[in-house]
């Protein structure tokens, strides 16, 4: 299974695009220090700052979602009449392993490795402020399920991996990516 000469050319184009969409708002970011004159990677964050921030890591995330699967179930942004029990264990189960066993166990190793892999790398972003990082991940995370996306429809061999999603009856938040969470927000007013 070869990749039309065609679309090799689309992709590149358009992987070629968000390269530059994925660094505009990192210039940005540099671009509103330079004219603040503010250089905050010369300042360490506070203890409150840290405290905060790793409150947020550790709860405010994975509180934010379950709280989105909540919403869902509570005004039905699902189809009730094709809703049946399987469904509900499939998309149940969906929603929390990613939340409840994939993040803990990724978070635990990543934290177990990367001090040996990084040493020098150890909060190396703190100085960003957090609407910049926040803004930046948006952007990052969005580019990055998109290209997922599209990569998995238009290379034959992903194809097959990824049909199954467009097998379903119906699609439902929870049904989604783990990895899409970040940008879970910005995806509701899409229709599926």
């Amino acid at each position: 299974m070869r990749i039309d000469a065609a679309v090799r050319k689309s992709i590149f184009k358009g992987i070629s695009l968000s390269v530059f969409i994925y660094a505009l708002p990192v210039a940005l970011l540099f671009l509103s220090l330079y004219v603040r004159e503010q250089r905050p990677w010369e300042s360490p964050i506070s203890a409150a700052q840290a405290v905060l921030l790793h409150r947020w890591n550790d709860y405010g995330v994975s509180a934010f979602i379950l709280l989105l699967g909540v919403v869902e179930f509570l005004f039905g942004l699902y189809d009730r009449e094709r809703w049946n029990g399987n469904e509900k264990q499939t998309d149940v189960v969906c929603f929390a392993f990613p939340l409840l066993v994939v993040r803990p166990v990724v978070t635990y190793f990543g934290l177990q490795v990367l001090p040996f892999v990084l040493p020098h790398a150890r909060q190396i972003f703190a100085w960003v402020p957090f609407w910049w990082g926040f803004f930046i991940l948006c952007i990052a995370d969005d580019l990055t399920q998109y290209w997922y996306h599209r990569l998995h429809h238009q290379v034959p061999w992903l194809w097959r991996f990824h049909r199954t999603h467009h097998s379903a009856p119906y699609m439902w938040e929870c049904r989604w990516p783990a990895g899409k969470m970040p940008s879970t927000p910005f995806s509701f007013p899409r229709s599926t």
